[in-house]
């Protein structure tokens, strides 16, 4: 298992300093990890699988949170505890293409739903 600080939980929680409201919503299973729910202040919230690379990252199948992105990359720390969602491309608010390395969102998580 790839989930090593997470075994006796199944519900991880984030949240970023910047969308005070919103969160993202996820659960640990046998076959990875999967979005419980997502609420965004850009109202971007899309349903997409999600890929394990390697370690504690993982790869959309679309865009999920960053309008018209091909793909993000969710990077964990080793507990857990912060996530950095990335793409290197994305569509701005005017529908202007974005195309840069370090389009990046930040979430600090906790743990809930302990079993």
């Amino acid at each position: 298992m790839f989930f090593p600080g997470v075994l006796l939980s199944n519900e991880l929680i984030c949240h970023s300093n910047k969308d005070r409201n919103g969160h993202l919503s996820f659960s640990f299973t046998s076959e990875g990890l999967s979005l419980n729910s997502c609420e965004t202040k850009q109202q971007i919230c899309n349903s997409v699988e999600f890929k394990h690379l390697e370690n504690h990252t993982f790869e959309t199948s679309g865009s999920f949170i960053f309008n018209g992105s091909q793909s993000e990359t969710l990077i964990f720390d080793g507990t857990f505890e912060n996530l950095i969602v990335k793409t290197d491309f994305a569509l701005s608010r005017s529908g202007d293409r974005l195309k840069s390395t370090d389009i990046q969102a930040q979430f600090v998580c906790q743990i809930a739903n302990s079993i």
